[in-house]
């Protein structure tokens, strides 16, 4: 029975050390280096909830067919379906631009 014990321990021990060892691996590959591109505006939706501020959801789609969404307060936003606007992609990641679609809010 102790022997059976320790055998688990060593197989647990041993699989934890493994998993560790692959995130530590894969956590030190260099990440692709981002770049600005330009998405077009494919559909914009609305949605409103009693439990949540209404938010426009905003999809769109780069040059090279990556898609992406976004969702802003409808007070926000500044962008029409066909607009194309500015955009950061990194590897297959492609996001808006800090404040492509978005008005300027003075608090």
């Amino acid at each position: 029975m102790t022997f059976r014990r320790a055998a688990v321990s060593l197989i647990v021990l041993t699989l934890i050390a493994g998993a560790i060892f692959l995130l530590v691996s894969i956590s030190r590959i260099p990440s692709q280096p981002e770049y600005r591109t330009h998405v077009r505006i494919t559909s914009i939706a609305y949605s409103s909830s009693k439990y949540r501020p209404p938010m426009a959801f905003i999809r769109f789609r780069s040059e090279g067919g990556l898609e992406g969404s976004i969702s802003i307060p409808p007070a926000n936003l500044n962008c029409k379906v066909g607009d194309t606007v500015p955009a950061i992609q990194q590897g297959v990641i492609v996001e808006l631009a800090p404040r492509a679609c978005r008005k300027m809010v003075l608090p």
